[in-house]
């Protein structure tokens, strides 16, 4: 169930929940417990996981080159192209500490591609959730 209080933030495409969960779930929990308490112990303030393809450009007739620059670091990708388009963004490292990020397109002959990246832990890293 979304709070009330996180209703609204679902209007917008840079929200992504992430609760934390201050202690392990007990035996026998709800797998949605288990699930979330086994993410937050592996997962990384501020690494971008995935990307969106918003625009898959035009005319590539080679993978481009994927760059990430923010106040984070160490994030890098790969890209997939069929049929002159970007298909596929691949995170070879997730990278930390971003709260935003910025990614370019260059190379590979084409023009016109457009990803949107996000940080998986920017609502939990954000004022609500700053540091718990």
């Amino acid at each position: 169930t979304v709070p009330t209080a996180d209703v609204t933030k679902f209007l917008t495409t840079s929200f992504i929940p992430v609760r934390h969960i201050k202690e392990a779930p007990a035996g026998g929990a709800d797998s949605a417990l288990t699930n979330q308490w086994a993410v937050q112990g592996n997962a990384v303030d501020g690494a971008i996981y995935n990307m969106k393809i918003t625009n898959a450009g035009t005319g590539y007739t080679s993978a481009p080159t994927i760059t990430i620059s923010g106040n984070g670091s160490s994030a890098t990708a790969t890209a997939t192209v069929s049929g002159g388009a970007i298909t596929g963004i691949t995170m070879t490292n997730v990278g930390s500490g971003y709260r935003h990020a910025t990614v370019t397109i260059t190379g590979g002959g084409g023009s016109n591609a457009a990803p949107i990246s996000r940080s998986v832990m920017d609502y939990w890293l954000g004022e609500k959730y700053a540091r718990q």
